[in-house]
């Protein structure tokens, strides 16, 4: 606000004209009004976005990691966990299970149709 102050008081002294200190005014008050109508029509809009959001739905099939030779505390499970999401995806789905305890990884790729459910510890 307080360089919009500065900028007016250097017009009117360098003799802006009033034409242009009014121009000025009313694009400060418009710049200030239409973020705000903006806004309510953006919020108005929400229940339709909402609408079109369906959750994923999976296969009732479970692909536990152990199954695929993953061991906890300590032992890395990289390679079972993408062979257990390898089988669920050629399946045509389901839920990659990694149960409670801890599981050392490296970086996994998350594949369409599986669901990666970690069991909290």
């Amino acid at each position: 606000m307080t360089n919009i102050i500065l900028c007016l008081v250097s017009f009117i002294r360098f003799g802006l004209p009033r034409t242009g200190i009014s121009l000025l005014l009313a694009a400060l008050f418009f710049a200030g009004t239409f973020p705000a109508v903006r806004a309510a029509s953006d919020w108005d809009r929400v229940g339709k976005i909402l609408a079109r959001i369906v959750p994923p739905s999976f296969p009732p099939r479970d692909f536990p990691i152990t199954d695929f030779g993953a061991k906890p505390d300590g032992h890395d499970c990289t390679e079972a966990i993408r062979q257990a999401m390898a089988a669920c995806q050629e399946a045509g789905g389901g839920r990659v299970v990694i149960p409670k305890g801890e599981w050392l990884t490296g970086a996994i790729q998350l594949r369409s149709q599986v669901n990666l459910h970690v069991n909290p510890s």
